[in-house]
């Protein structure tokens, strides 16, 4: 007997070249830390192109814009809290941005109306042992990119 179907999300990693070698940029729930350090990630709507989702949930997390290239890997795993299939792919994207913190509060979507995030960049060599739900994992696939 099959289980439910697994739930197919986008994860990206957003890079910013930096004096001290690249940095990644990366977020807190301002209302609950207990999330985790985080790069932008959620699910893909129906007949929505993955590229797309990437770009859209970078938006709707960060405000930043990008345009996510190529997928880096695809990681299926067991949601952390629900145990529910998901396949999530993993994208880079390249962004220009200046400021090094800001909180995005029109955060909106499936899920986060009404949250802010705290975004931040951090360098990129330190970002695998602080990010939540194993999004560093894929990390070492950003050596032959940037």
């Amino acid at each position: 007997m099959n289980g439910p179907a697994a739930r197919v999300r986008v994860a990206v990693y957003v890079t910013r070249a930096a004096p001290d070698g690249a940095e990644l940029l990366v977020f807190e729930h301002r209302d609950a830390p207990e999330a985790g350090t985080q790069i932008p990630a959620g699910g893909a709507r129906t007949g929505e192109l993955l590229t797309e989702a990437a770009r859209r949930e970078v938006a709707e997390e960060t405000g930043a814009e990008v345009e996510p290239g190529t997928a880096l890997a695809v990681r299926q795993s067991p949601h952390p809290h629900t145990g529910e299939p998901r396949v999530t792919v993993f994208f880079h994207a390249r962004t220009s941005a200046v400021r090094d913190a800001w909180v995005h509060e029109a955060v909106s979507g499936d899920g986060d109306d009404g949250m802010a995030f705290r975004c931040h960049f951090i360098p990129l060599v330190r970002a695998a042992d602080l990010l939540a739900d194993d999004q560093g994992e894929c990390l070492h696939l950003l050596e032959g990119v940037l």
